[in-house]
């Protein structure tokens, strides 16, 4: 459900939107998970299989944090 979506986050909020182009025009945007647990998203990455992942710290002062995989879920 996500092919062809950027996505990006705020950081204080955990928040994550997504948003799609079509002929070179925003065609969607909107939040696609809200920021139920308190998280910081620094980055996504993609691995070779085309899996999304997101890193994130636990803290605001970066020490501690996880990559977590993206679903459909």
């Amino acid at each position: 459900a996500l092919d062809g979506v950027y996505l990006y986050a705020d950081y204080a909020t955990g928040r994550v939107w997504g948003l799609k182009y079509q002929d070179g025009k925003v065609f969607a945007n909107g939040e696609v998970l809200g920021g139920r647990e308190r998280t910081f998203i620094a980055s996504f990455g993609e691995d070779e299989a085309g899996e999304m992942y997101v890193c994130t710290f636990d803290r605001m002062d970066g020490r501690s944090g996880r990559i977590m995989r993206v679903t459909g879920r």
